[in-house]
């Protein structure tokens, strides 16, 4: 069994093809079926938004200082979770998850994903990005041949501590961009997020149907990691059957509301959901 353990401070999708994104924005196509397995109701819960791939960033806290006049672009973004409270994820995965704190996880059990999310999810983002990641050419065809399990161990809904936060921009912060931006009612920022913990896929390849596809990912675990920091892990047997374990949870979907007025942060209707889509993290 071969093992491949590579630094990354995000997930494997956000090294895929750019000008696959733009053809197929798998966040988008999975909006319903993730709605549906995390039990969420836009009209009585609030628009989320999906990102296309997961990330291990960006979620609760992240701050902005949007634009009125265009579209968002990444400076846009004052700072993600851990950078606004100056702080750096624990190894502690309870601490990790409440982000010291500031952020209230509602936690569920175990994530089941029908057959369809399955496919859409694995096929369509996980394996291209992956081939993407270790740079292996060609034009694979990732449909034939190849079946995927993926599993979610938990699945969590968190809502941001306003008090705690509020507390800490106006007093303790020594970011000038976000406290400006707090102080005169500028700031839009994550209230809430949908992280997962615990993914992990399981890839069966036929490899007399596609020996590409087998080849290409019989490559990317034989190449060698960068250092021992370990964020996901690859392996894979000589039975073309090849495993992946993320470690680190992950955010699916964001909910970003603006601040009603200058030096507070409230709860509840009076804060707006920003509906505008979300500037894609450039990492």
């Amino acid at each position: 069994m071969k093992k491949l353990s590579v630094t990354l401070m995000l997930f494997v999708f956000l090294h895929f093809d750019h000008s696959i994104c733009k053809a197929e924005n798998y966040g988008e196509k999975l909006t319903k079926n993730w709605q549906k397995i995390f039990g969420i109701d836009p009209k009585k819960d609030g628009e989320y938004r999906w990102f296309a791939y997961p990330v291990d960033n960006f979620g609760v806290l992240t701050s902005y200082d949007p634009p009125t006049t265009r579209a968002w672009i990444d400076s846009d973004r004052i700072c993600a979770t851990w950078s606004c409270i100056e702080s750096k994820p624990p190894d502690d995965i309870v601490t990790r998850i409440s982000v010291n704190g500031f952020a209230d996880p509602g936690e569920g059990g175990p994530v089941t994903l029908d057959e369809k999310t399955q496919k859409k999810f694995g096929l369509g983002l996980l394996l291209p990005g992956l081939a993407d990641l270790f740079k292996i050419g060609g034009k694979l065809d990732w449909s034939k041949g190849v079946k995927i399990v993926m599993k979610m161990e938990k699945g969590y809904k968190r809502s941001i501590n306003r008090d705690r936060y509020n507390t800490f921009v106006a007093e303790r912060s020594s970011n000038k961009t976000l406290k400006s931006a707090h102080l005169n009612g500028r700031l839009a920022y994550v209230a809430a997020d949908i992280l997962v913990e615990g993914i992990s896929a399981e890839i069966t390849v036929d490899k007399k149907v596609n020996a590409g596809v087998d080849a290409a990912l019989t490559k990317a675990a034989g190449i060698a990691p960068k250092d021992a920091s370990l964020k996901f892990e690859w392996s894979s047997s000589t039975d073309g059957v090849y495993k992946l374990l993320v470690k680190h949870p992950v955010v699916l979907a964001v909910q970003i509301r603006r601040q009603e007025r200058g030096g507070v942060l409230t709860a509840g209707e009076s804060e707006k959901i920003i509906s505008t889509p979300l500037p894609k993290p450039v990492l």
